[in-house]
């Protein structure tokens, strides 16, 4: 059986009240695992919390082309968060991923989540694997924008283009090297 989280990063807002803090919640507590069960964890951004609850994100903050902030790190937090919960299921980054035209930039904020993923394992938590969100740009919300594939679908012909992250991803994976800045990619 396996089982996919939604996971936000949570954080106190910097302009909350003293003593306002974010409360994890453990709905993971009534889950019963047997061998070869894994949990999926999605992450893609943050959501701060203020005393009213959740609170936008600094109107300077840098922004993906859905409006959400641009924080890379987000999956490391939902990874312990999630490991915290439910202690000894392994886990898998199900879906993470950045809505961008700028496939450097991609390229840039995937370095963030699989950095993070190595820390995690550094750290002793059991994670499995990692998928980009995602394999294609894809037809949702009306249009094939914002585009968050490693593959470029032709929207008339549905030819299909694999991108610069697309190859990146490949060669990470046949490697086991992440590059940490631009110039390395």
């Amino acid at each position: 059986m396996t089982f996919t989280l939604r996971s936000e990063s949570r954080c106190t807002a910097p302009s909350s009240a003293p003593g306002t803090r974010a409360r994890p919640t453990n709905r993971g507590c009534c889950l019963t695992t047997s061998p070869g069960d894994w949990i999926g964890v999605q992450s893609c951004t943050r959501t701060g919390i203020g005393p009213d609850g959740p609170v936008p994100a600094a109107e300077d903050a840098e922004r993906t082309l859905t409006g959400w902030e641009y924080y890379p790190t987000a999956v490391g937090h939902a990874l312990r968060h999630t490991a915290e919960l439910l202690c000894d299921v392994p886990l898998i980054v199900t879906e993470n991923g950045i809505a961008t035209g700028d496939d450097i930039r991609r390229i840039d904020y995937c370095t963030g989540p699989l950095g993070e993923v190595a820390a995690a394992l550094k750290d002793g938590i059991d994670v499995r694997g990692y998928l980009a969100w995602s394999g294609l740009d894809y037809y949702e919300w009306g249009s094939y924008r914002p585009a968050f594939g490693l593959i470029a679908v032709g929207p008339e012909t549905f030819a299909r283009t694999p991108k610069h992250s697309a190859h990146w991803l490949g060669r990470l994976g046949r490697t086991r090297e992440l590059p940490r800045t631009r110039a390395a990619s």
